[in-house]
């Protein structure tokens, strides 16, 4: 510091939690005091805006209606005539996106970071006319206060009672108690990642990210698919318009989807018209059993896992998929369904109807109680076995073998070969996203159709001698 002191002495001490700082200022002495102050100055940090701007389609109840009648009059002619399944799907999505651009156009708009559960619409109307009211001096600020207040603690008290007091999904449940009490640990700010100490580019961050992302699974061996002529004598019983209706309606437009993807509401919304050409693309699919190329597109979204990030390995990643890829793999796993209950053991509790961890845990403990109903028995030995990162290192060579050894359709096999063959895997971070890249993992994160080929692989997970409980990639096994 280039503060001057008394007779070229050095400086005594400085007391501070400053770690950088532009500027030091010579003070005078405080008091009787004849030593200097100094005075240093931080950077200060840069003021966070209160909005963000986002890209987001104008959608109103007109407008979906437009777009509704629009969906009735399509022909479909350039998807049913498609040459070929892989061009059906994307002149589907061709068609969808083309009718939302023309009545739900994209369209900037600011979004309030943080933006609490019980800020409901119509009550942030009334604070923005409040704060209009504030800057403008208007004589009317003080009622428009004293209502705002009113309508704010009335929207708290039945947002909490509703999620708090009568949500049954523990996991949602944790998420707002942590949002009421933390309410700054969830922000949906996307500045420049901090790795290692350094900020980083988020371009950068997104390429290595997917790089790390991509690496976990290690090397995976190449996919042996089953020959046409196998599938061909394997086919698999097509769906019907209304079957596909069905599926359809069982969407749930809450579910987040890929950037690429056209929101899922106009498939629920719109199935009436939409099942002719779907059915059709699913139907194809069956007959060459070879899963779209189109739907094997992941779109990874990094997740904080805590509040000091870091490291890469902070960030968690969520797959975000199309939704008609989720729905043929639902098709998919409807096929497998009645071969995976003859051969599934009854000790796996993961992914089954009606079953869960609480049925696995009762079990187990039951297992335990007996095995100490005996009096010669004092304690019990048990070894609990867990798999690191299960679904990425499942090889998918030795996922076919098995298959074949259980005697699944060829036609499935061939399907479920191609599904995990030349998958594409890009990570987007705010308004960022990096290339895509191939995937070798083995079970994609984020599918229907992944935890199920998860049983098939570990099914004959078992030890001469012991008796196991499993649940997913959790294992426990006891001497008999």
């Amino acid at each position: 510091m280039n503060v001057d002191n008394r007779e070229n002495a050095k400086l005594d001490l400085v007391l501070s939690n400053i770690k950088e700082y532009p500027t030091a200022k010579q003070l005078s002495p405080i008091c009787n005091n004849d030593h200097c102050c100094i005075l240093l100055e931080s950077r200060r940090a840069k003021k966070t805006p209160k909005y963000i701007k986002t890209n987001k389609r104008l959608v109103t109840p007109e407008r979906k209606l437009r777009v509704l009648r629009d969906l009735a009059l399509e022909p479909w002619d350039e998807v049913l005539n498609a040459p070929t399944v892989h061009d059906k799907i994307r002149s589907l999505h061709s068609v969808v996106n083309t009718i939302l651009d023309r009545h739900c156009p994209m369209k900037v708009r600011k979004i309030r970071r943080d933006k609490p559960g019980w800020m409901t619409p119509s009550l942030e109307k009334l604070v923005r006319k409040r704060d209009k009211a504030f800057r403008s001096k208007s004589p009317k600020w003080r009622k428009l206060r004293s209502i705002a207040q009113r309508r704010i603690r009335a929207s708290k008290r039945e947002f909490i009672n509703r999620i708090l007091n009568t949500n049954q999904y523990t996991r949602e449940w944790w998420a707002t108690l942590k949002t009421i009490t933390q309410p700054n640990s969830n922000s949906s700010e996307k500045s420049s990642p901090f790795i290692e100490g350094r900020a980083m580019n988020v371009n950068t961050f997104c390429d290595k990210l997917n790089e790390l992302y991509i690496a976990v699974g290690g090397d995976c061996i190449p996919v042996s698919g089953v020959s046409a002529t196998a599938a061909a004598e394997g086919s698999l019983q097509p769906l019907s318009v209304g079957e596909v209706k069905t599926l359809l309606g069982r969407l749930d437009p809450g579910k987040a989807t890929s950037s690429e993807d056209f929101p899922t509401w106009v498939s629920l919304e719109g199935r009436e018209d939409l099942c002719i050409p779907l059915s059709n693309i699913i139907n194809s699919m069956l007959k060459s059993a070879e899963f779209l190329d189109f739907w094997k597109r992941a779109e990874v979204r990094p997740i904080p896992k805590n509040a000091n990030l870091t490291l890469f390995k902070d960030y968690r990643p969520v797959a975000m998929l199309f939704h008609l890829g989720k729905l043929s793999e639902q098709v998919l796993i409807d096929k497998m369904k009645s071969k995976l209950e003859s051969i599934i053991e009854p000790s796996q509790y993961a992914y089954q109807p009606n079953i869960g961890t609480i049925d696995a845990l009762k079990q187990l403990l039951d297992d335990f109680t007996q095995h100490l109903d005996n009096p010669s028995v004092k304690y019990i030995r048990s070894a609990a076995l867990d798999f690191s990162k299960a679904f990425d290192r499942l090889q998918p060579p030795t996922l076919i073998k098995k298959m074949r050894y259980y005697d699944f359709n060829p036609a499935i096999v061939s399907l479920v070969s191609s599904f995990l063959e030349n998958r594409k895997q890009c990570v987007k971070y705010g308004n960022c996203k990096s290339s895509y890249k191939d995937n070798k993992i083995g079970a994609p994160q984020g599918t229907k159709l992944g935890p199920i080929l998860w049983l098939i692989y570990s099914n004959d997970l078992k030890a001469e001698g012991f008796q196991h409980i499993k649940y997913a990639d959790d294992t426990t096994f006891r001497p008999q």
